[in-house]
């Protein structure tokens, strides 16, 4: 009777921690799909900056291998920081239903060992 009390109570403590999980999954990629939103945008306004910018410049090689760069430079910094983001928001997630992070886990594997070889000097 204990058992199988225990093993319903395990059973719904994990279907509630798979569907925070879940949502926490679908929220990181609703972050994806809103900086895909902006990125279409952004992306066009780009096109007619470029096409301002042929007209201005000629569109010489050197001038748009620069502004190429640049363009790469700050879609790769708008990338750190939505995973950045996603990162924080897993990690908060995690926190709330008690599922400890893989630094804290390593940390605590750490403090075991340290505890396991001060165990064995007090031992010899």
């Amino acid at each position: 009777m204990v058992l199988s009390n225990l093993q319903s109570g395990v059973k719904s403590v994990g279907g509630e921690v798979l569907g925070v999980g879940r949502n926490l999954w679908l929220a990181g990629l609703g972050v994806v799909a809103v900086v895909g939103e902006g990125t279409k945008d952004r992306f066009e306004s780009l096109v007619v900056k470029g096409q301002d910018f042929s007209k201005k410049k000629g569109g010489s090689v050197k001038n748009v291998k620069s502004w190429v760069s640049d363009v790469e430079k700050r879609a790769q910094k708008t990338g750190s920081k939505v995973e950045t983001v996603i990162q924080k928001q897993v990690e908060s997630g995690l926190h709330l239903i008690g599922i400890p992070t893989r630094n804290e886990i390593r940390t605590l594997i750490d403090r075991v060992e340290k505890l396991s070889d001060q165990v064995e000097q007090i031992k010899n």
